[in-house]
């Protein structure tokens, strides 16, 4: 469910601040958001647990697979169908930049999510095979350490004796109390998803901003960049992306764009794509118009005027043309 404006600005001002604050019936703190320099001293920890595993004789993942493989449960031929449809949707969404036509568009489109629902469900099974491997031992309580590191009783989080818990202590937490921290954890992770961050990089209170700093991360969080957290380097790549989308699209409306930003993105790459078509067709017979365009569209593309009938219910000796040239396929 799309949050509204309100709650995209609240989800800014955590983003700026570089920490949330939860509140519940019996628990209050602070999640504080790492930087770059945090989440890389805590891929140390990984070693550490990755160590622990193998002491603990958890099997190494790729001695798993040759278990699997001997007992025909899984086979070298279903790796490569992953390998394989992970490929083939790589070559999907480079198709999809690529095009103009939105019939076209419409028909990759249905072959990503099918692609996409295979891949999912190969995983499924391959994971479910494997178990517990060393691998995702150190990868789970990896993930529970980031967890602690990120947890303090107040906003002074250069001192290590504002976290929520030593270390001692919540290793030993029950597993419901565990659960609890990480539902809670996972619920506020989930307000700083891509389609948020996305959103609040075309909301005016983002924009209005942005404009202002140059391109320059340290003009507008006052900070340096080891400083920044992933989020605030995230939306600020956002503002940079639809700022070169600003200048090279003047016909465009980024509010047009604020409930559902992937069609922004997969207008421009329409955009890119039609005006690669007819710079391609430039000076040929039949190749006037971009066959396949609404006349809304061409007026956003900077194409032609609002005058321009809708190609996309044009059939004729262009659309021939441009089939025939190898324009169109």
């Amino acid at each position: 469910m799309s949050v509204n404006i309100i709650e995209l600005k609240i989800i800014f001002g955590d983003i700026i601040n570089g920490y949330s604050f939860i509140q519940t019936n019996d628990l209050s703190f602070y999640i504080k958001h790492l930087n770059t320099y945090e989440t890389c001293n805590l891929d140390k920890k990984y070693k550490e647990y990755f160590n622990e595993a193998l002491k603990s004789d958890l099997p190494l993942e790729n001695n798993k697979l040759k278990e699997l493989y001997e007992e025909k449960s899984w086979t070298n031929n279903d790796d490569t169908e992953i390998k394989d449809s992970k490929n083939y949707l790589d070559g999907l969404n480079k198709t999809l930049t690529k095009l103009a036509l939105s019939e076209q568009i419409k028909e990759i489109k249905k072959q990503i999510q099918e692609t996409e629902l295979k891949i999912y469900n190969l995983n499924r099974k391959r994971e479910e095979l494997l178990g517990l491997t060393a691998e995702k031992y150190a990868n789970k309580r990896l993930n529970e350490y980031y967890i602690y590191s990120s947890l303090y009783k107040n906003t002074n989080f250069n001192d290590k004796v504002n976290l929520l818990y030593n270390w001692t202590d919540f290793d030993d937490l029950e597993d419901i109390e565990l659960l609890k921290i990480t539902n809670l954890y996972n619920k506020n992770s989930h307000n700083f998803n891509e389609l948020n961050l996305k959103r609040i990089s075309l909301s005016p209170f983002f924009l209005n901003l942005f404009f202002l700093t140059d391109n320059n991360p340290v003009n507008f969080y006052n900070k340096s960049i080891l400083e920044l957290t992933d989020y605030q380097m995230l939306i600020f790549s956002y503002g940079i992306h639809n700022k070169n989308i600003i200048q090279e699209n003047p016909h465009i409306d980024l509010m047009e764009y604020l409930e559902n930003p992937y069609e922004l993105d997969e207008f421009v790459n329409r955009s890119k794509a039609a005006k690669d078509l007819m710079e391609k067709t430039k000076g040929k017979k039949g190749t006037k118009y971009v066959v396949g365009t609404s006349s809304e569209d061409t007026e956003k593309f900077g194409l032609g005027s609002q005058n321009m009938p809708d190609f996309e219910k044009l059939v004729g000796k262009d659309f021939n043309t441009a089939v025939q040239e190898g324009l169109i396929k």
